[in-house]
């Protein structure tokens, strides 16, 4: 690379101000006098450009530049030389956009898991205690007879096997822990343990 493309802007402002500062405080040190004098060593430019003058000398000195990047660069995209002027993503965006993508399908999943009627075109079976649904009719009858076997064993006083068997029933038809006798049998079992 030439050196006119590594300079760095913010280092020239900074050195131009700096330059600025170190005159303004010679000039506010010297007296009159030293300044009047000062000026007379000056050569007075011939002539002083208008505005517009310097205007149009900036816009044919773009021009000329653009001329001169043209002549430059229409041969070496031929030839292939410039490589594509887009940028490249960084790895660690294309990570940080595939872990966001990853988690919002996950959050998708969760939400449409939850709701069995955005499911039901996925081909999975819904199984909810209704009336005419002879399987989850059945899942029930199952479940409600489980659960008579862990209240007998409760009430003989085989508390093992009656956590085990509210389990399994637990299991199969998680609404039927809520029955009142369930409730009550999870408290003896949770009383039996603690002695």
């Amino acid at each position: 690379m030439s050196a006119s493309r590594n300079r760095d802007p913010a280092r020239g402002f900074e050195h131009a101000e700096r330059l600025i500062d170190e005159e303004a405080d010679r000039l506010a040190a010297m007296s009159d006098g030293d300044f009047d004098g000062a000026m007379a060593a000056e050569a007075a430019p011939a002539r002083v450009p208008s505005v517009a003058e310097l205007m149009q000398r900036g816009e044919r000195r773009e021009r000329d530049r653009a001329r001169t990047v043209e002549r430059i660069a229409v041969p070496a995209l031929a030839l292939g030389a410039i490589p594509d002027a887009r940028p490249r993503p960084r790895p660690r965006a294309r990570w940080v956009a595939a872990t966001a993508a990853a988690g919002i399908a996950a959050l998708v999943a969760l939400w449409a898991g939850k709701r069995a009627d955005l499911l039901a075109p996925l081909g999975r079976p819904r199984v909810t205690a209704g009336e005419g649904d002879p399987a989850a009719e059945s899942v029930s009858r199952q479940a409600a007879a489980i659960r008579e076997d862990a209240l007998h064993a409760c009430a003989a006083g085989d508390f093992a096997r009656c956590k085990a068997r509210l389990d399994e029933a637990g299991r199969l038809e998680p609404a039927g822990e809520a029955d009142l006798r369930v409730v009550e049998a999870r408290r003896e079992i949770a009383g039996a343990e603690g002695e």
